[in-house]
């Protein structure tokens, strides 16, 4: 069997949508010659658990440090699926303070500036489950940012699975110039990596059409 390490920051029995395409992955591989160890973010107290999955095989080493102990927990969402109620999407004009939330929202993720304490962590996770490949999924899309620096680090190939569009997200309400650095960032991260994985044909051709 072949190693490789699943990086996502949401995964099950987090209740969060997010973590179910890693832990479907972390299933199947040894099927197809790949055991996965996992790294993933802690599990709050107070976040809505699904226990009706079926267990991961025995082999599946779960580590649940992708933050440090200090980082504090993001607040349960509808969009996550952890709070009962529909998404809601304001698709006409914003208000005063939408607009403002906007403009000074930190471009790819409040996260970013954790970029060198995490990829040294991905890094020596990797390195110690003697993976061979380094797998990550976002969003957060942070994570492909702390992916590409630690694929560097420890030598690995780098696969990028993209479970939502990042800058073609239809949702996404950003200014121009947050939307610049996040295309160059999308850029950068993609030609980074070995391989580029998402959810359906449309999507791929999406992204096949934007970075050529």
């Amino acid at each position: 069997m072949r190693k490789v390490l699943l990086v996502s920051r949401h995964f099950p029995p987090d209740f969060a949508v997010g973590g179910k395409r890693a832990w479907r992955f972390a299933r199947h591989l040894p099927d197809f010659g790949w055991q996965p160890s996992v790294l993933t973010a802690p599990i709050s107290s107070d976040k809505r658990l699904d226990t009706s999955l079926p267990a991961l095989p025995e082999t599946t080493t779960v580590h649940r440090t992708y933050y440090p102990a200090w980082y504090p927990e993001e607040p349960p969402r509808a969009s996550d699926g952890t709070v009962a109620g529909p998404t809601r999407y304001d698709a006409e004009k914003p208000n005063v303070w939408q607009r403002t939330k906007a403009a000074t929202r930190l471009p790819v993720g409040k996260d970013l500036w954790l970029a060198p304490r995490m990829a040294r962590h991905i890094a020596d996770v990797a390195l110690k489950s003697e993976a061979e490949a380094l797998w990550v999924t976002s969003s957060p899309y942070t994570a492909t940012i702390f992916g590409v620096a630690a694929a560097k680090l420890a030598g690995l190939p780098l696969i990028l699975d993209l479970r939502d569009p990042w800058t073609l997200n239809f949702m996404a309400r950003q200014t121009s110039w947050q939307r610049r650095f996040e295309q160059r960032q999308e850029r950068r991260v993609l030609a980074a990596a070995d391989r580029v994985v998402l959810t359906c044909e449309s999507a791929s051709r999406a992204y096949r059409a934007a970075y050529p």
